[in-house]
């Protein structure tokens, strides 16, 4: 005996399809054999739609049953090496969720570097300042965005340095090739923060006038380092 039954939309959609006293009829005789288990002795039509049902009714009852017993018992028995135990996958609404809640984290660990004054882990690369600085210097339209520029400015960067030693030698080589027709060319990013930056960073300035050793008075051999410099740079084309 139960105290309800479940009812189908292609039960109800059947039930319409007949007239008021046959809906009525049928629809007692599901509710008295679902609920009580009593066989129906009703007219021919609503018998035949109950017959039709019957078994849905029946397979229902029994999935009650088993229910009730507590469902299928568990088994002791552990899969062999030839199965492998299926591991639950995470539904959408868990993948979205966790990534949500990874990404607060991260917004949370950063905010609390932040606040504790520790320097954020992620490098931030002068790309834009330095360009900016040399285009401005030299009139020229270069990019930050110039991947061959980024590669020379972040390998400077990565060494240890500053935005003010790229400008220092901006400001070193444009003094001493700005005016020079042949070296004016090499004005450009390539060169300036290439492999010879360091040497660029560190040169003296140079004025005019006799060279003399600090030793005695002897003018020193002229080299004409320009003309060097010029050669090396030429060869590394």
């Amino acid at each position: 005996m139960r105290d309800s039954i479940l009812f189908y939309r292609s039960q109800l959609e059947a039930l319409l399809q007949l007239d008021a006293e046959t809906c009525k009829e049928t629809l007692k005789a599901f509710y008295d054999y679902g609920m009580n288990g009593a066989e129906p002795t009703c007219t021919s039509t609503a018998l035949a739609l109950f017959i039709a049902f019957k078994p849905l009714i029946d397979k229902n009852n029994s999935l009650y049953e088993n229910g009730r017993k507590g469902g299928r018992p568990k088994s002791n028995q552990k899969p062999n090496d030839n199965q492998t135990i299926t591991k639950a996958k995470p539904t959408d609404n868990q993948t979205v969720t966790q990534m949500i809640n990874d990404k607060c984290k991260m917004l949370n660990d950063k905010e609390k570097d932040i606040l504790s004054g520790k320097p954020d882990s992620t490098p931030v690369y002068p790309y834009r300042e330095v360009v900016e600085y040399l285009n401005l210097k030299i009139g020229t339209s270069y990019k930050a965005s110039s991947r061959d520029t980024r590669k020379h400015i972040k390998a400077r960067f990565d060494e240890g340095y500053t935005l003010e030693d790229f400008q220092k030698v901006i400001d070193n080589k444009v003094s001493e090739w700005g005016k020079d027709p042949d070296m004016v060319k090499y004005l450009r990013p390539a060169t300036l923060f290439g492999t010879k930056f360091e040497s660029y960073l560190n040169q003296k300035t140079v004025s005019g006038g006799d060279r003399k050793n600090q030793f005695n008075r002897f003018h020193q051999r002229e080299y004409d380092f320009e003309s060097l410099e010029r050669d090396l740079l030429r060869a590394e084309q």
